[in-house]
């Protein structure tokens, strides 16, 4: 995962491809690179990984993000909290897309999803979501009123 992460800051879109799940990833990789060009990102750094939960071949881990980037002239950053779906295949794990688990049971994503739920809502406090939220507000409103950058 921090390997991807430091890809995707690269705007090394080859590496990113080794950290994906084996399919055809040049849809998904061309998103990224169109998206990143749109709103100018200049920076993505992983901030904090959680404990996964691991079922079989099927892995499951929440981390925040943040995301720097220049749009219209104007600097911003944008932090997120998310989860990636991991999935093994010959003994590696790789990032899976949603396509990549279209042939695993829904239950089984969603029983995953639930129960990971309660490992997010340990290690992110209510005032940190918080927190976040208020973050990424600001961050928009420089963005429309070019206001100062938030840091």
């Amino acid at each position: 995962m921090v390997g991807y992460f430091n890809a995707l800051d690269k705007q090394d879109y080859d590496a990113m491809r080794g950290y994906l799940y084996p399919t055809d990833n040049d849809a998904y990789l061309l998103d990224i690179l169109l998206k990143s060009k749109t709103v100018g990102t200049t920076s993505v750094r992983l901030q904090k990984i959680y404990p996964a939960l691991v079922n079989g071949d099927l892995a499951v881990v929440g981390f925040e993000s943040s995301t720097n980037a220049t749009f219209n002239g104007k600097d911003s950053t944008i932090r997120e909290v998310n989860m990636f779906f991991f999935r093994k295949k010959d003994g590696e794990w790789y990032i899976a897309k949603p396509e990549d688990l279209s042939n695993v049971p829904e239950q089984r994503i969603s029983g995953m999803i639930d129960r990971y739920t309660g490992v997010m809502k340990e290690n992110i406090t209510a005032e940190s979501m918080d927190a976040q939220i208020e973050y990424n507000r600001a961050s928009f409103r420089n963005l429309k009123n070019g206001g100062e950058q938030h840091e």
